[in-house]
């Protein structure tokens, strides 16, 4: 998996940007977020513009956000989650992998931000693109390293662009595209809000 693939990188090379940005976006997806604020530090400190490492330095902010709220402001830590998402990606991504993650990235900043970074209708189209090609090409050709991780990016696509659809009020795209989330990956944690969605 993940981790397994982050720790091989790291074991040959200790100061690898995108490995020590793989260990902290696993964490936070694993919902470590002790473990993933460890590695949130040395990903910062490392000044990586990398997708993968802008991932995991938000998702851990957001996560260290829903820890606190109720119990403390967490007006700075939304903050300084926006301002992350305001920063230029590096563009054009070096190849099809980033280009995919970039993507993926823009639309996790509509859907958190909508208000801030205001761009729905591009990123709906880019979506919309990502997902046809996903559909209509093999791993290999898409630049992924496996059939499993092209069945998680059309689930991660069908899934933002269901929220985006939401965010604009069409509500019979949404619903189709949460529907497509099912049909991908019932039992993930995104098959589950899908779920929830579709009531």
């Amino acid at each position: 998996g993940a981790q397994e693939f982050a720790d091989a990188a790291l074991a040959l090379k200790r100061d690898d940007d995108l490995a020590i940005a793989c260990k902290c976006l696993t964490y936070a997806m694993d919902k470590n977020l002790e473990q993933a604020l460890l590695y949130a530090g040395s990903v910062e400190a490392t000044g990586s513009r990398h997708t993968i490492a802008i991932e995991a330095r938000l998702l851990t902010l957001l996560m260290q956000a829903a820890k606190l709220g109720g119990v403390s402001d967490t007006t700075e830590l939304m903050k300084q989650a926006a301002d992350l998402f305001r920063e230029p990606l590096p563009v054009p991504a070096r190849d099809k992998f980033d280009h995919l993650e970039a993507c993926l990235l823009r639309a996790r900043a509509n859907t958190i931000f909508p208000d801030a970074i205001n761009s729905g209708p591009a990123t709906i189209n880019e979506l919309e693109a990502m997902l046809e090609a996903l559909e209509s090409n093999t791993y290999d050709a898409l630049g992924l390293p496996t059939e499993g991780t092209r069945l998680v990016y059309q689930v991660y696509a069908s899934f933002y662009l269901a929220q985006l659809h939401e965010t604009v009020d069409d509500i019979e795209q949404a619903k189709k595209y949460f529907e497509k989330v099912i049909q991908l990956d019932p039992s993930s944690n995104f098959g589950e809000m899908a779920y929830l969605k579709l009531g």
